[in-house]
This record gives C-alpha cells, structure tokens and sequence, in this order.
C-alpha cells in the first residue's frame, strides 16, 4: 500500500517546512540549471503543500505536480488562493506519473522519490524525459553530523534494527537512481548547495515528531513496539542530553541539488 501523508498534511510546513528566503534561494538554483532546457513541462514528483511548487510555477516551464496525498494538495491549493494556473494531479507515484512520453524538461523532487519502488521511478524518469534535453533534480536536507536531529535519527534506527526491522535509506536510493540514469547515458551533475539556515531544535522535537507519523523510517509496525521504541529512545536522549529534553540546541542545515542530464 503506498504510503499516504495525510494525517500530517495540516502540520507538515511546521514540522518540515521551509523559510521563505531558502525556498528563494532553492528556485533561484533550479532556474540556473535548467537555464539551456527546451520549453517542456516542469514535473514535481511529491508536491505536497506546494512550498516550493508555488514558487517554481513562476519559471518558464508549464508545472505539473502530483501527489497520493489529497490533503497534501489540499493544503497546496489553499497556498495558491484556488488559483487554477498550474495542475496538480492526486495519484500514486508508484503508478504512472501524470505526463505524456518525452514531455518533460524538468523532473524535480524535494525529499520524496526514496518512498517510491526505485525500478519504477527509473522507467517513468526515461519515459517522461523530453528528447531536446532534460534533468533529473532531487532535493534533500543535510545536517551536521553532531546535531540533535542527525543524532537522534541514527539511535532511532540503531534501535530499530535491534529490534528486528530495517529502515529505508534515501541516500542510499538516490545514490542508486543516480548510478542508474548514469549508466543509461545520463551526465551527473556536481552536487549544489542551494540554501542554508540555522535551527534551534530540541531532543523532544525529534521525540513528538516521530510519534505523530504512521510506522518509522519507512517501516510500518505496530503502535506497540513504536511507543517501546520511542521510550527507548528518550531514555537514549536523556543519558546523552540531560533530563530537560526540551533544551534547544543550534545548527546548520543546508538544502543540496543533486541530479542527472539525462540526454
């Protein structure tokens, strides 16, 4: 069953969100690598709320975005006024993407298209592909390995394995589609930092979040051996952090392009 974000659609900007002079700085990036690109579609595979959709529906290229979560698109709408000047299409992206063959100039995705089966993600990226020219842009967020958010997430999985359950790797997948559309002909792109910001984040922060999401790390289990995980976790934090989890803590992040010329 693919995985749906509609239990975090109405807080997903606070949780995840990004600030608007890095949403700025993000399309200014994506502008100048598409700069030389013919005139197809620009295809954002997992739009969600539309940070970044809104925004990159001011470049030249006709925006398509699609999602499997309709209260995602939902809150994409609202962001636009009901502005009926781009296409958002609810669909899963394990299906196929809603774009005609070598249509596309531009497929970007912001933290998304390690959720989807890999194999097919390939197929739809050459199917879609315009035949003038195209990339294939993916976006992330990188943090420090020191952070609170980074050290957290590893005892999360450390835990998780331990108890028997493997959590999905997006820098492993993306590494993985980029090796493949290279070894289809594709040219990789050198890695660009788009933005960057500081945060103030908490150990409880990371603990709240999680336990507002459905499974963890990609891994659906039951409630019960989440809360256990979750409380072995705090337990982890409390030895590391102190007992006032809801100290604050300040970092960097930054928001890196990676991506393939396809043809």
């Amino acid at each position: 069953m693919p995985r749906s974000f509609d239990s975090q659609a109405k807080g997903f900007d606070r949780r995840a969100g990004l600030a608007d002079d890095s949403v700025s700085s993000i399309t200014n990036c994506i502008e100048k690598l598409t700069d030389e690109l013919g005139d197809g579609t620009f295809l954002e595979v997992g739009a969600g709320t539309g940070q970044l959709g809104i925004a990159l529906n001011k470049l030249r290229f006709p925006y398509i975005g699609f999602d499997n979560s309709a209260a995602m698109l939902d809150e994409f709408k609202q962001r636009n006024n009901g502005k009926s000047d781009l296409k958002l299409v609810t669909t899963d992206g394990n299906s196929q993407w809603p774009a005609e063959f070598g249509s596309v100039s531009v497929i970007f995705s912001s933290r998304a298209l390690h959720l989807l089966d890999q194999k097919h993600v390939l197929n739809e990226v050459f199917r879609v592909a315009g035949t003038r020219g195209s990339l294939l842009l993916t976006g992330f967020v990188v943090r420090p390995d020191n952070s609170i958010r980074r050290r957290m997430r590893k005892q999360m999985r450390k835990i998780l394995r331990d108890s028997g359950f493997e959590g999905r790797s997006g820098k492993k997948q993306r590494q993985s589609l980029l090796d493949e559309c290279c070894a289809k002909g594709g040219e990789l792109l050198e890695t660009t930092i788009a933005a960057r910001w500081n945060v103030l984040c908490s150990p409880q922060q990371s603990l709240d979040s999680w336990a507002g999401k459905t499974g963890l790390a990609g891994c659906d289990i039951s409630g019960e051996i989440k809360t256990d995980i979750l409380r072995s976790l705090e337990n982890w934090a409390r030895q590391e952090f102190g007992d006032n989890l809801n100290k604050q803590f300040e970092y960097e992040e930054n928001y890196v392009l990676e991506g393939v010329r396809l043809i």
